[in-house]
């Protein structure tokens, strides 16, 4: 397990403190089709026969409405329940299903009078429609005493968020006027595609709470005009111990607004910014905060925030202090190979150095150029339209050194697809597509949507961030051939996502072997550009958010690349 990976687990496995004696009704993973009110019968006696019933774990079902209604009835006799585990219960279900179902589970919860403290409704997704079936719950008594609320990855877009933001709002005012105030300790919303409007949305009813503990919302493509609003919401929850906005578009602004909220939060633990292009400018306000903030401070995640030295070293030196230190995670910046000593040698002297993650994935430093391309820490969705227009301008420089380096074809010598496939060059690429060449004669006369597959992806390979005609040259094959691979395949592209997922390398094949060593940059940049396309499936977009959420275990790629990708993928 990666040192990210245990920072997201360190949080999942937040629990409040359960009561000594529990009696738990569990049917987890048994991947049963309930359909109708017989098929939920073994479910319903389970619940009936557990007087005092606690704990309902339904995780891995599927269940339609019929079955939905007997479950609820079952529940009517349980005041007692509290935890109601219902991830990934509606798999295959149209979401118009969903939200009856969920009324159906929420009449039996209210007519029960029971008290939840935990509901957990990750991975089903519902959208904003899934919301309408548990407003009137989240309103109710039967959700005063809840203290985590889990929706992880349930595709709620802005309109979900301001419909949960409403109901919790709604819940915390009859809560108090009950004289019983929300205590909510854990609310966790990643991969939500929240945005700006839903982040600020969902930041009204976190301010209104101040008792939160626990809070997780990344991956939801959050600017820093959410995260302002995330982040004032926080300094009225003094008893925050773990945050986790990974791989949100916070900037150096929206790092200098977490900045701003850290004194407030003396009991912290945990800061989860990975991926959140924080770079250097959020980095020194973040290590000028902790300096003095945060003493119990445990685990700190800036990895892939292009960072450079000069970042680098005043994190390092606001850790001198930070006695109850576990984890630092800095990789992926642009330290380079002499920062990335510096920073091993200066944790040494401050005794730290166990604390201080990997450093493998340094993505070397900076140079001008780099720093300046594309001003790329001050993309946020006000500035797409001024960005674009600043690539076209940038597009027609490119396009000279692009054809500046292809001089080393011959002008005597036509290049064939064969050429190109005994040495993969860019200049051989944009050569061929020039010539408006295609690669069907190195095809079988019956290709297979692995030999399709494969093409693209040698293709890919050539491709790097600065050269637009290798960029150009590469996204027309590839449409080519993506779109061929598709048409192979069934309308659910099951075979698709498998081989494409592994010949990119981000899971195993046949062999039980992963593709290793190899630096997939070019690929990640040209499927950001065919996940925008027609053909494209939403399965395989789905797939790609979920895997390229995590480190690469066996290539590399660029952070930027895995950037751009990442946040197309929020924005489609």
């Amino acid at each position: 397990m990666t040192s990210v990976d245990s920072l997201t687990a360190q949080l999942a496995s937040t629990k409040v403190e359960e009561e000594a004696r529990e009696n738990v009704v569990s049917f987890v993973g048994q991947a049963l089709q309930l359909d109708t009110a017989e098929d939920a019968a073994d479910i319903v006696k389970a619940i009936k026969d557990c007087p005092g019933m606690t704990t309902l774990q339904l995780e891995g079902n599927t269940i339609g409405i019929p079955a939905a209604e007997v479950i609820g009835k079952a529940l009517e006799s349980q005041s007692d329940f509290k935890k109601a585990l219902w991830k990934d219960m509606f798999t295959r279900r149209d979401k118009t299903e969903i939200p009856k179902a969920l009324s159906y589970l929420s009449k039996g919860i209210m007519t029960a009078n029971a008290h939840l403290i935990v509901l957990d409704l990750s991975d089903n997704a519902f959208g904003p429609r899934g919301l309408v079936g548990l407003q009137q719950l989240l309103e109710s008594p039967s959700c005063y005493t809840l203290q985590e609320l889990h929706f992880n990855n349930n595709g709620l877009g802005i309109q979900g968020a301001q419909l949960l933001s409403e109901s919790v709002c709604k819940c915390i005012y009859n809560s108090c006027k009950n004289g019983t105030p929300m205590q909510l300790k854990v609310f966790v919303c990643g991969r939500n595609r929240l945005e700006n409007n839903g982040a600020i949305a969902v930041s009204k009813f976190l301010k209104e709470l101040g008792t939160l503990e626990s809070i997780a919302m990344p991956q939801n493509g959050i600017y820093h005009p959410g995260i302002k609003a995330i982040a004032d919401a926080f300094k009225s929850n003094r008893n925050l111990k773990a945050i986790n906005l990974e791989d949100n578009s916070l900037t150096a602004e929206g790092a200098q607004y977490i900045a701003e909220c850290l004194p407030s939060l003396q009991k912290l633990e945990m800061l989860n910014l990975g991926d959140c292009l924080v770079r250097t400018g959020g980095a020194m306000a973040i290590a000028d905060a902790l300096e003095f903030a945060c003493p119990g401070i445990r685990n700190i995640n800036l990895g892939f925030n292009e960072l450079d030295i000069e970042g680098g070293e005043a994190i390092i030196e606001a850790m001198e202090r930070k006695d109850n230190l576990e984890t630092l995670i800095l990789n992926g910046n642009n330290f380079g190979e002499e920062g990335c000593q510096f920073i091993k040698d200066r944790m040494t002297e401050l005794r730290k150095l166990d604390s201080l993650g990997p450093l493998d994935e340094d993505e070397g430093e900076n140079d001008e150029e780099d720093d300046d391309d594309d001003n790329y820490e001050d993309i946020d969705e006000e500035d797409e339209e001024e960005v674009d227009s600043q690539d076209e301008s940038n597009r027609s420089v490119n396009e000279k050194k692009g054809q500046n380096k292809s001089t080393h074809q011959s002008p005597m010598s036509k290049a064939t697809a064969a050429d190109f496939l005994l040495n993969p060059t860019p200049e051989t690429l944009v050569a061929l597509c020039n010539a408006k060449e295609d690669f069907s004669s190195v095809l079988p006369k019956e290709p297979t949507m692995a030999d399709y597959l494969e093409l693209f992806f040698k293709i890919s390979l050539v491709v790097d961030l600065d050269n637009n005609n290798v960029k150009a040259a590469a996204f027309k094959y590839a449409d080519d051939l993506l779109s061929k691979a598709y048409n192979l395949d069934s309308d659910n592209a099951l075979e698709f996502n498998n081989q494409f997922l592994v010949i990119i390398g981000l899971i195993k094949g046949e062999e039980k072997k992963f593709q290793t060593g190899l630096d997939i940059t070019g690929t990640l940049l040209v499927i950001e550009h065919a996940v925008k396309q027609p053909y494209f499936r939403a399965s395989t977009k789905n797939l790609l958010q979920f895997f390229l959420s995590r480190p690469l275990q066996h290539t590399t790629a660029s952070g930027k690349s895995k950037h751009l990708l990442m946040q197309t993928l929020y924005q489609i």
